[in-house]
């Protein structure tokens, strides 16, 4: 899970890096690509290897969440957010806010975005 959750953070990383157009951040991908290999064709995983392996992807996966955006709730699904809607029943929901609006019995999706918005 937590190599996938690295390659999450890469992807989104890159993603981002080329919608702003700016020089890649430092996330090692070869470094840690190689480590992760190394360590997944072992069979027999020495009880401190795997903790120096789980220890190093921790690293890398709380240096990527420096460069990509805040508030994520789940690694292994990082397109869901949380929109606090002060509402009694549920003040805090997860998901996206969808603006829609009615025109002629047809529906049009104005908004559709992962943060609050009025």
């Amino acid at each position: 899970m937590l190599n996938q959750s690295r390659l999450n953070r890469e992807a989104m990383i890159d993603d981002m890096r080329k919608q702003l157009k700016v020089a890649p951040p430092r996330t090692y991908k070869r470094n840690v690509q190689k480590e992760w290999t190394n360590y997944s064709r072992h069979l027999k995983q020495q009880r401190k290897h795997r903790r120096t392996i789980i220890q190093h992807q921790l690293q890398y996966v709380k240096r990527d969440l420096r460069y990509v955006e805040d508030r994520f709730v789940s690694l292994d699904q990082p397109f869901i957010r949380p929109i606090k809607r002060g509402k009694a029943k549920n003040p805090t929901e997860f998901g996206p806010k969808i603006d829609l609006s009615m025109a002629g019995g047809i529906l049009e999706l104005e908004k559709f975005d992962f943060n609050n918005f009025n």
